[in-house]
């Protein structure tokens, strides 16, 4: 059964079950579908979200299977409509431009938060919309008792709470580690699933379902609703989310950082709050947050790759420089790319304080002058690295990159000509997750076009020239 609720998100499903015969066929033939999403891996758990008969995926072969409980006019609705993913050692989960979130994969630590045997995998993408309305239901009653010892105004929490539990008006963040997964609803909603034996949930109790931890966080509290009751709904926000293998941390307000499990070697819920004087939010915030398995690292407005290494409590600047920068998918590996003056260069280094790093070496064909459109996506022990959102390079272990996949074709990991042509086509690179045994790409055609690219650095080299600033912060394209 798909999730359900009421008002706007059954106006939602209704809205998808009414696709019209001639609009389901051009999604089918790719000219309405805002997103494709690509596999490749391992399916002995259904982590591609594919059907039983399939073991595995040699090369990337585009999901076009029934979702669990959707016909093929919804299912291929949905799937042209990802907004988010995140993928752990062996499982998948998905949400949608219709607040629809979606899971497959292992279930042996309840990790995508469905009510089925430990032992069941599920192989196609199964809705996990009915238990986080479950969630909410519980953690609305949570958090009013708190706010009733705080406040004496039922009608004021009621209709604070009815808004922010009743529905879910957006699916903010996901994040997947090994064995667990968290996801945020309406911006500032923490709920969690999966293995927590080292307290990654936050010290949430094991549930075979999502577990609300916003409680444990104190995300909500009588400032909130007092703001709140001021016209002011989004005073505190998610902005980052990450897991590493055993770990997990958030971000909000892109400035307040909290931290759980192996990362911080403790279960003390006070040691949550890392550094929270050293980001302001203002003067200095975060751009980017990143969990590996031997830090939290983030990277600051002034160009800063900064970590708080496992077991520590203190931040760090590592690098400086930096334009962006990608942690290893439970590993302790990093890779960033670096600017001095007008030239870039692309580095793989251990997230501890006192390796010594290595540059990554590119084929002569890569320009890093239009490095503002370089992107990351970090992996298991790999990385993949993207140009103009059209051609991926992957690494492993350090070694140099080589390209996987781009318009004009393969050169590894088998044929995948359907990827190469959405490529070649209207298609850009949106997002890569790499697990233990799986890869996934999420294609859009919310792109940059070649003028905007060109405008951009045009832009920029001028005012280089006028300024003769070497440290002019660069425009990054997301």
């Amino acid at each position: 059964m798909m999730g359900q609720s009421s008002g706007k998100d059954k106006q939602q499903l209704k809205g998808i079950k009414s696709i019209s015969h001639s609009n389901y066929h051009s999604i089918l033939n790719n000219s309405n579908a805002q997103t494709l999403l690509f596999v490749t891996g391992s399916n002995t758990s259904g982590q591609l979200g594919l059907p039983s008969s399939v073991q595995s995926v040699d090369g990337w072969e585009r999901v076009k299977t029934k979702l669990e409980g959707c016909n093929e006019q919804e299912s291929d609705y949905l799937l042209s409509n990802i907004t988010e993913l995140a993928v752990g050692r062996s499982h998948l989960i998905i949400s949608t431009k219709t607040n629809q979130l979606f899971a497959c994969g292992k279930n042996n630590y309840n990790q995508i938060g469905l009510n089925i045997p430990k032992s069941e995998s599920s192989y196609l993408f199964r809705s996990l919309n009915e238990e986080i309305l479950e969630a909410m239901k519980e953690a609305k009653i949570i958090e009013r008792n708190y706010l009733l010892k705080y406040l004496n105004n039922e009608e004021l929490i009621d209709r604070f709470l009815n808004y922010l539990f009743d529905r879910i008006h957006n699916i903010s963040l996901i994040a997947c580690g090994w064995f667990h997964s968290l996801i945020i609803v309406n911006d500032i909603l923490v709920f969690g699933a999966g293995h927590s034996y080292f307290s990654q949930l936050f010290n949430a109790e094991f549930k075979p379902n999502f577990s609300y931890l916003g409680s444990r966080l104190r995300l909500i509290d009588e400032n909130y609703l007092i703001e709140y009751s001021n016209g002011l709904q989004c005073l505190q926000k998610v902005t980052h989310l990450s897991c590493g293998t055993f770990s997990s941390s958030l971000v909000v307000n892109n400035c307040k950082v909290y931290s759980c499990g192996e990362i911080i070697g403790m279960t003390d819920e006070t040691c949550y709050l890392k550094a929270s004087k050293i980001f302001d939010g203002k003067k200095v915030f975060i751009l980017q947050m990143s969990h590996t398995d031997g830090g939290i690292m983030v990277l600051t407005n002034e160009s800063k790759l900064m970590i708080c290494e496992q077991h520590r409590d203190v931040f760090t600047c590592v690098k400086d420089n930096v334009v962006t920068f990608c942690g290893g998918h439970m590993c302790k590996e990093y890779t960033y790319l670096q600017r001095e003056k007008n030239s870039y260069s692309i580095h793989f280094d251990e997230s501890t304080i006192s390796t010594n790093h290595s540059e990554v070496t590119f084929p002569e064909t890569v320009n890093f002058s239009e490095g503002c459109n370089f992107t990351i996506f970090g992996g298991y022990y790999s990385f993949y690295f993207s140009f103009d959102r059209k051609s991926l390079y992957k690494n492993t272990n350090g070694n140099n990159p080589e390209q996987i996949i781009g318009p004009a074709g393969i050169t590894k990991e088998g044929k995948s000509k359907e990827l190469s042509d959405c490529l070649a086509g209207e298609y850009f690179i949106k997002k890569v997750e790499i697990g233990c045994d799986l890869s996934v790409m999420l294609l859009t055609k919310a792109g940059i076009s070649k003028h905007e690219i060109e405008m951009k650095m045009k832009l920029k080299k001028q005012l280089e020239e006028l300024t003769n600033l070497s440290d002019l912060e660069i425009i990054c394209l997301q």
